[in-house]
């Protein structure tokens, strides 16, 4: 990596350190504050005559710390602590994280792993100044996943309003599964549960309204969302596990 950065003309000091999440890197100047608006939070609230509350927050002491991925945070807030557990992210695309005491990777399933570390403690305060401070996770552990393109920024693209979304899933029923078998990616390609460059998205065949030519968009967005998405979760996490507690067998 560093050669190809070196190829392009960028220096390896113009980049930073590399530090654990949550690590203290520096305090912000009141100049970055006031830049990034890091002193004003914006609270809209909806009531009868549409008036819009604005506040400031006095943000004296914002620091800069090492961050993380979107998906490693949701699986450090959900207190998952056993080998084996896992958590999914949905949001525009789907990725996966699960414990595991062992070390996988497998770049043709888009299966990878990040260092958790030796152990992880948060402190939380309640509003009375009770203190609780707790291990989360003990010894050395590997958060292992993969990501898939397939999520909800298709209901964008096959544009599927706010509104719409509300009221097509109230005539929904999500423990029913839709006939349909999409596979809706907003392109060819996919990266999880396997890896497959050229894998294409499948949105078709369409349903259409009865004695119609338009497309009915509640059956439509129930087969977009509801089973792709739903045996896209069951299938990776099932698969994920196994696969990791195959690895774990045949190398420990």
């Amino acid at each position: 990596m560093l050669d190809l950065l070196g190829d392009e003309g960028v220096a390896p000091d113009a980049l930073p350190n590399v530090v654990e999440p949550g690590t203290f890197i520096s305090k912000l100047s009141n100049d970055a504050i006031t830049t990034y608006g890091l002193n004003k939070v914006t609270h809209s609230l909806s009531h009868i005559l549409t008036h819009t509350l604005t506040y400031s927050l006095i943000s004296q002491d914002c620091a800069l710390v090492g961050g993380t991925t979107d998906s490693i945070a949701a699986f450090l807030a959900s207190n998952v602590n056993q080998v084996g557990q896992g958590v999914s992210s949905l949001g525009s695309t789907l990725a996966i994280k699960m414990l595991s005491s062992k070390y996988v990777s497998d770049p043709s399933l888009g299966i990878y792993s990040h260092r958790l570390g030796t152990s992880l403690t948060y402190s939380f305060t309640h509003s009375l100044t009770h203190s609780l401070t707790r291990s989360l996770i003990e010894g050395n552990q590997w958060l292992v996943g993969g990501a898939s393109n397939v999520g909800c920024a298709i209901l964008r693209q096959e544009s599927f309003s706010e509104k719409e979304l509300i009221e097509l899933s109230a005539g929904i029923d999500p423990l029913t599964d839709s006939p349909l078998e999409y596979y809706p990616l907003l392109k060819i390609g996919e990266r999880f549960p396997v890896n497959d460059p050229k894998k294409e998205p499948l949105l078709e065949p369409k349903p259409f309204l009865p004695n119609s030519n338009q497309v009915d968009r509640r059956k439509y967005l129930h087969g977009t969302h509801s089973l792709l998405l739903t045996h896209s979760l069951t299938y990776s996490l099932t698969y994920l596990l196994t696969y990791s507690l195959r690895y774990t067998a045949e190398h420990s």
